[in-house]
C-alpha cells in the first residue's frame, strides 16, 4: 500500500497566480583582504556568488522583505523624475484605510511591470503630493508595508497599508482618489506611532465568500448544468454546510489545507475566531450564501494567512456528496488528504482588525484608533457596486463554479474515493501515479475561466 506523498498534495492546489517579484539588485564591491590576486579573485566569486557578501540564507531574507519594491523602482515609469528644488515638508507616520475591486490586477502587492493595486496606490500619492517627488522613486522610502496580500482578481471591501505620507493638506484624501480608478478608493488616513506596521500589529482578519447553493446540490449524471440556476437549497442541507463550517472553528491543524505544508510544521495550524454561513440571497436569479470567517492571523511567512478557498471546496465535497462531516475534522490529522480548491471569484477580505494596538494607541499615546466601521455606510456602496456587482456579472459570464463542480464530477481518478464510506482508508489504493494524475485538477476554473466544454474534455480525457 502505498500513501499520497507531500508534493502530490500541492500538485492538487493551483499554483500562486501572482509571478514572483525580482530580488534586489545592486553594484558589488570585493572586500578587501588578501594581497595574493588568486586569493582576492577566490573571495571575490563567493561574495559575488552569495550577493553583497552575505549568505544564501540572508540573500533570501532580503528577497522576501523587498516584496516587489526595488522592481517597483526598476521599472518605474519616468514622467515623475525627481526634483532636486523641491520644498522639503513633513512625512507622518499613518495607516492608509483602502478598499478595492480586484478584477485586472495581478494583485495587491507591488509586482511590476504587472498592474497590481499598491502600483496604482503610489502612483496616486505621488500626483496628490502625499509623497515628494524626490520619494517617487522608490516605495521603501515611505517605508510602505501592506496589511494583508491578496492575490489576482481577490477583492477587498477594507485593507490597509502603513507608510510615511505628507498630510498636511485638509483635502489629501479627496486629491488621492481623485488620481485612482473608480475600483479603489482610500476610506481614510489615520496617525499612528511611529513604529506602528499595519502587517505586524494585525491581530485577525474578516474575509466573505460568495458561493452559489447549487455548488452544494447532489451530483447526477444527466443534470442540465443550466437548470441549477434555479436550484434553492432546503432547509436541511443548508443546516448541514452551516454545522460544516463551524467545524472549522477553534484551533487545528490545517496542512493538508495550505500549500506544502506538513502536518508537523508549526505554521499549519490557525485558530479560526468563528464561521458562519448567512441566509440565502437571489441575484439574476441564482441563489447565493454569504460565508463569514474570522480568523487569527498569528501566521508568518504565509501568502493567504488563512485557506478560505480549500475550506469552501472541502464542505462543497463532503456536502454533495453525502459524506460525513466528521471526514473534515478527520483531514486535521496526519494522513495527506487531496482537497480541490474553490474558485477564488468569491473571495473578499472584510476587513483586518487591530484591535490589540488601538487598546495601547488610545491608552498611551492619545492616537486616534485604525476602524472600519467609521466609513461602513461608503463602504458598504462600494461593495454592492463595484465588486459584488462585477462578481454576478462575471459568474453570469463565465459559469466558474459550475464548471468547478462539473470538473470535480468527472474527474476520473481515485484521489476522492475518500469521500465514500470507506472514508481515508480508501487512499491506501491510490499510488504514486495517481499523486501524478493529480496534476490535471490544475485546470480547475479560476478568475479566469476557461471554455466549459475545454475543462470537461479535460478532466474526460485521463
Amino acid at each position: 500500500m502505498t500513501d499520497i506523498n507531500d508534493s502530490s498534495k500541492a500538485s492538487l492546489l493551483l499554483p500562486d497566480p501572482s509571478p514572483a517579484t525580482d530580488s534586489p539588485t545592486g553594484d558589488q564591491t570585493v572586500p578587501s583582504g588578501s594581497n595574493s590576486r588568486g586569493a582576492k579573485d577566490s573571495r571575490a566569486r563567493r561574495y559575488n556568488s552569495r550577493g553583497r557578501g552575505g549568505s544564501s540564507s540572508s540573500c533570501s531574507k532580503r528577497k522576501k522583505q523587498d516584496q516587489g519594491r526595488t522592481a517597483y523602482k526598476r521599472n518605474r515609469d519616468s514622467k515623475w523624475e525627481p526634483r532636486n528644488a523641491e520644498e522639503r515638508r513633513p512625512k507622518k507616520k499613518v495607516a492608509v484605510l483602502i478598499g478595492y475591486c480586484g478584477t485586472g490586477y495581478r494583485g495587491m502587492q507591488l509586482n511590476p511591470p504587472h498592474k497590481s493595486i499598491e502600483g496604482d496606490l503610489f502612483e496616486a500619492f505621488v500626483q496628490a503630493g502625499a509623497i515628494s517627488r524626490s520619494n517617487s522613486d522608490d516605495p521603501k522610502k515611505s517605508s510602505l508595508v501592506r496589511c494583508a496580500r491578496t492575490d489576482k482578481g481577490v477583492h477587498a471591501a477594507g485593507n490597509a497599508i502603513s507608510l510615511k505620507l505628507i498630510i498636511e493638506d485638509p483635502d489629501i484624501i479627496q486629491k488621492i482618489n481623485s488620481h485612482l480608478p473608480a475600483q479603489i478608493r482610500v476610506w481614510g488616513i489615520v496617525r499612528t506611532v511611529g513604529s506602528f506596521s499595519s502587517y505586524q500589529q494585525c491581530d485577525s482578519r474578516r474575509y466573505e465568500y460568495l458561493v452559489p447553493s447549487h455548488c452544494f446540490l447532489p451530483p447526477h449524471p444527466k443534470s442540465y448544468l443550466a437548470k441549477k440556476k434555479t436550484y434553492r437549497i432546503s432547509p436541511e442541507r443548508l443546516q448541514k454546510v452551516r454545522e460544516g463550517f463551524k467545524s472549522y472553528e477553534g484551533t487545528h491543524n490545517f496542512h493538508n489545507f495550505t500549500i506544502q505544508r506538513t502536518f508537523k510544521d508549526p505554521s499549519s495550524k490557525r485558530f479560526i475566531k468563528s464561521f458562519e454561513v448567512l441566509d440565502p440571497i437571489i441575484i439574476n436569479n441564482t441563489e447565493w450564501l454569504s460565508l463569514r470567517v474570522h480568523g487569527q492571523s498569528f501566521m508568518m511567512h504565509q501568502i493567504r494567512e488563512l485557506p478560505q478557498d480549500e475550506m469552501v471546496g472541502m464542505v462543497i465535497m463532503v456536502v454533495r456528496t453525502g459524506c460525513p462531516l466528521e471526514r473534515i475534522k478527520e483531514a486535521y490529522g496526519p494522513r495527506v488528504v487531496p482537497i480541490p480548491k474553490a474558485p477564488s471569484l468569491g473571495l473578499l477580505l472584510e476587513s483586518p482588525v487591530f484591535d490589540a494596538y488601538n487598546r495601547k494607541a488610545e491608552r498611551d499615546f492619545l492616537k486616534e484608533p485604525i476602524d472600519f466601521s467609521k466609513y461602513a455606510k461608503e463602504i458598504g456602496a462600494f461593495r454592492d457596486k463595484m465588486i459584488y456587482t462585477k462578481l454576478f456579472e462575471e459568474e453570469e459570464r463565465a459559469h466558474v463554479y459550475t464548471q468547478f463542480v462539473h470538473f470535480i464530477d468527472s474527474f476520473r481518478s481515485p484521489l476522492f474515493h475518500y469521500l465514500t464510506s470507506a472514508g481515508l482508508k480508501a487512499l491506501d489504493e491510490v499510488g504514486k501515479e495517481q499523486g501524478v494524475r493529480a496534476m490535471d485538477l490544475q485546470l480547475l476554473p479560476d478568475n479566469e475561466s476557461e471554455d466549459e466544454d475545454t475543462a470537461v474534455k479535460s478532466a474526460e480525457a485521463g
